[in-house]
């Protein structure tokens, strides 16, 4: 990302309402990676709740954003890499990639202005915000400079060696730590949250698990409460609260933005015969430890870990070998071996990174970083590595989701000659789930009609210059199926209405 340098001291009108009494000319800063962004515009904060107003313009400013208006609608969309924000003004829920946030507010007419909040905003786009009260300071914090990672297609899928890397809880180490290295190479994850755990110390925020599954990585339940706790386990629980668990969990993710939440991670991997029905109504996958529905025996070797393919593949009870601390990435590389060497599959699960030699869950970052350097330099052809919800779908035979219809849509259905448009789109399978790009939705961008420039981003949208006066007809098609396609008509005015 490119760092913001500009200084400045943003001038803001300040309402506190309470009493609505208004006090001019307070002093906050905004500060960006710990540097103060320039610009003067003019906000609110409400003060029981820490919200800062700013202008569309300056949210997208220091955001390193770029802003598309869209007038007949009164709506702003905000783009930046990959994201783009949609934030209408007056009512209506602001989306981020087709998905409404939760926690968002349509922007403000602020004395002619339109405001957003910049909390909600900057978290949509993967900043974490936070808040100064004794500084009067807003303090954003860059996301990860790259992109994402590249999941293998079924294509590369021959019945080799498979590993699957599992991170249970939704440990914030797993956003620090875990998600760098998976970065660096290149090797997908599936990430199993506790949603009701997010947001709180020590756990991964709302908005990290959005940016993860943007990167490419999945994003599975693993509970909204994880109760496992003081003794009482998932087979300890009604069926009506179990229904709870698994359906509240995926139902926040799904809201929060993740496309496809497709696995079901117990917790404590305690649980009755009776739960396979109620997870399978909602879930492709139940992971467990060791493929075991109780905790009585004691945790033996890996070696039970180790899965045949179909028909010998229960994927409603996918055993996973934990890794724990003490052991080496020696050790789990013994077994990673025995996968490929014997065409098998092996789930790792890991818990919170970290170098507390107490903790039994945790383990050594640089014996992460030594396992995935050496699970990275296995050729394809012999150690495939997948998230859970890929490798179920291989050994199934359905190969990589389909995309069966595209819908494109432009920020704005006039122009003038000589704007900026922004161009969308989005895939979905023949059940009206959304596919993601990561793997099976390949938009390609042309112009069919008409005086305009196109540039295809590569990420899903497009960028066209409007030319002479007139219609512009654009079509976004499938890569891998030109025959799915969706067009767009704008009207090219002469001047700006």
């Amino acid at each position: 990302m490119k760092w913001i340098k500009a200084i400045a001291t943003i001038g803001l009108l300040l309402v506190i309402l309470l009493g609505a009494k208004t006090v001019e000319n307070q002093g906050i800063t905004v500060l960006v990676d710990g540097v103060e962004a320039g610009g003067q515009p003019f906000g609110i904060v409400d003060v029981s709740d820490r919200q800062l107003y700013v202008t569309v313009d300056f949210a997208a400013e220091v955001l390193g954003g770029e802003v598309f208006w869209n007038s007949d609608h009164k709506t702003a969309y905000i783009k930046k890499g990959r994201t783009c924000l949609m934030l209408p003004v007056g009512e209506g829920k602001p989306q981020v990639n087709g998905q409404e946030l939760e926690r968002g507010e349509p922007a403000r007419d602020i004395r002619g202005a339109a405001c957003v909040q910049l909390k909600s905003v900057s978290e949509a786009l993967g900043y974490t915000f936070a808040w100064r009260e004794d500084d009067r300071e807003v303090a954003l914090s860059s996301p990860p400079a790259q992109s994402g990672i590249t999941r293998p297609r079924y294509a590369d899928f021959h019945r080799q060696g498979m590993v699957s890397i599992s991170y249970d809880d939704g440990c914030s180490s797993h956003y620090n730590l875990a998600y760098p290295l998976h970065l660096k190479y290149n090797l997908p994850a599936s990430f199993n949250i506790v949603t009701g755990w997010t947001d709180t110390p020590g756990r991964v925020t709302r908005a990290q698990v959005l940016e993860l599954s943007r990167a490419g990585f999945e994003i599975a339940s693993h509970s909204d409460t994880h109760p496992n706790r003081k003794g009482r386990f998932f087979k300890d629980l009604t069926p009506e609260e179990a229904n709870t668990e698994v359906l509240t969990s995926k139902n926040k993710l799904v809201s929060w933005g993740v496309p496809r939440v497709e696995g079901f991670v117990v917790p404590g991997s305690v649980y009755g015969d009776w739960l396979v029905p109620i997870v399978s109504q909602h879930y492709q996958y139940t992971r467990c430890l060791q493929g075991r529905k109780d905790a009585t025996r004691p945790v033996e070797s890996g070696r039970s870990c180790l899965l045949e393919y179909t028909p010998n593949l229960d994927r409603k009870n996918l055993p996973s070998f934990c890794v724990v601390n003490g052991q080496s990435a020696e050790d789990v590389i013994k077994l990673i071996d025995q996968a490929a060497a014997e065409k098998k599959w092996l789930i790792l699960m890991m818990h919170k990174l970290g170098n507390d030699k107490t903790d039994y869950y945790t383990w050594d970052p640089s014996q992460m970083e030594k396992l995935l350097r050496y699970i990275a330099s296995k050729p394809r052809s012999e150690l495939l590595v997948v998230p859970l919800q890929d490798g179920v779908r291989f050994d199934m035979g359905l190969g990589d989701y389909r995309c069966q219809n595209i819908t494109a849509f432009a920020s704005t259905s006039q122009a003038a000659a000589g704007d900026k448009v922004l161009l969308m789109a989005r895939g979905y399978d023949s059940s009206g789930v959304e596919v993601p790009m990561a793997s099976g939705f390949n938009p390609r961008w042309t112009v069919v009609s008409g005086d305009a420039e196109l540039v295809d981003c590569q990420d899903g949208t497009a960028l066209l210059t409007a030319g002479g006066k007139g219609l512009v007809m654009v079509r976004c098609s499938d890569a891998s199926d030109p025959e799915k396609y969706s067009d767009v008509l704008l009207t090219i005015k002469g001047r700006f209405w």
